[in-house]
């Protein structure tokens, strides 16, 4: 599900990808921890990127209405109101991206529309039942938001493990589904009850927030990137409307995430 009102999550990919699962069951409903952990274990794919100097500038003018097609290549996040100005990606063919800005910068795969990658900076825990209130409390950390999940019973949370993405930093990550048990207050949700919120970015979302509707599921990273007083949260999400899908989703994912490259300073944007 992207990003979405707090209010109604109600944002036009959550309608296409809860329609496409109409009458199917739900995987992740009665998958458990360790069956998502076995079937969708990150790749380990370092493929390299390509030279820096050659990256092709991306600005921060791409939007759902007015995507960025992006050729295959190095790219470069450019100006003072993108996604961490510098940051360097590599894509193969047939990708886009439909947001690119100070709070997100997505990655959209034209051959499946359903599919997502997200990039967020120093996102906070939200009340996972529809209200998407901030949790105080809970840090801004791979560690503080992996212990917030699992706690959270309207999540169902494969084990974690490490990987290495972006020449050499370390990442948590997992899979996180809608528990059964899940209860949404929202009806404008396509799958409720079976709905959750995850994340919102405070000081660039406004009244949005990011959360999935069951089937729907999302492999996240976290890392602690930056250092001294720069330093800051990445969260990369990957989402699919499916347990199947995201397995796909996961090995197309290995190479791109794995040629970011970030910049030396990250900076407070």
């Amino acid at each position: 599900m992207k990003r979405s009102e707090a209010s109604a999550l109600v944002a036009s990919v959550v309608l296409v990808a809860a329609c496409a699962s109409a009458g199917r069951s739900s995987a992740i409903a009665t998958a458990s921890a360790s069956t998502l952990a076995a079937s969708l274990a990150p790749s380990t794919s370092t493929t390299p990127s390509a030279p820096l100097d050659t990256a092709i500038p991306l600005h921060a003018d791409c939007s759902a209405s007015s995507p960025c097609a992006l050729t295959a290549g190095t790219w470069v996040t450019a100006g003072e109101y993108s996604f961490i100005p510098g940051l360097h990606i590599t894509v193969p063919d047939g990708w886009e991206s439909q947001e690119q800005n100070l709070g997100e910068f997505s990655l959209d795969p034209l051959d499946h529309p359903n599919d997502r990658i997200f990039l967020w900076k120093d996102v906070a825990a939200i009340t996972s039942d529809g209200s998407a209130r901030l949790v105080p409390g809970v840090p801004r950390t791979p560690i503080g938001l992996t212990a917030y999940f699992r706690g959270d019973r309207d999540f169902v949370v494969s084990a974690q493990a490490t990987a290495t993405i972006a020449g050499g930093i370390r990442t948590l990550t997992y899979v996180v589904g809608v528990s059964p048990s899940a209860k949404y207050t929202n009806h404008e949700c396509p799958a409720y009850p079976h709905c959750a919120d995850l994340l919102k970015d405070p000081a660039h979302w406004s009244s949005e927030s990011y959360g999935i509707g069951a089937p729907e599921v999302v492999r996240l990273y976290l890392a602690t990137i930056g250092s001294g007083g720069d330093t800051h949260l990445l969260v990369i999400a990957l989402d699919a409307p499916s347990v199947k899908e995201l397995e796909r989703l996961t090995k197309v994912a290995a190479p791109i995430i794995a040629s970011i490259r970030l910049p030396p300073v990250i900076g407070s944007q």
